[in-house]
């Protein structure tokens, strides 16, 4: 099994002005583009994630997302300053497995973990490239 440089207990800490996908959704008059989506969130954490680990892969090797498990605990306004904490739970082969908390000034309003995996490059297109051969 390769072994790569990801350290368990390596983190990383963002700070950032929130911002939201659910531009034009809306219900009964309420525009939700005004809070932080939960999609937003996980785009964050994925960010940060690839920021954490990618920098400690070789170059042909990258880290793709596997799994997300997001709870999201409070609603908070698009626009407001926002700190995502993220670090490496395990990092056992190929797998890494990420907790992480994002707050604000009024403090956590969201948690999680993300699993991501590293695999070479080339080989996952080719995967993907077989399974759109593949018959239905």
């Amino acid at each position: 099994m390769k072994e790569y440089s990801i350290k368990e207990g390596a983190s990383l800490v963002v700070h950032s002005q929130s911002s939201s996908l659910n531009e034009g959704v809306s219900k009964e008059g309420f525009e939700l583009s005004t809070l932080l989506s939960t999609g937003s969130l996980a785009r964050m954490v994925a960010d940060a994630s690839i920021e954490l680990i990618d920098q400690n892969l070789p170059e042909e090797y990258f880290s793709i997302g596997k799994s997300f498990q997001i709870t999201h605990l409070a609603p908070v306004f698009s626009g407001q300053s926002i700190t995502l904490s993220i670090k490496v739970k395990t990092a056992q082969g190929c797998f890494v497995i990420l907790g992480f908390e994002v707050s604000d000034d009024k403090g956590v309003f969201a948690n999680g973990s993300h699993e991501r995996v590293i695999v070479q490059k080339n080989l996952l297109f080719d995967k993907a490239f077989d399974r759109m051969q593949e018959q239905p």
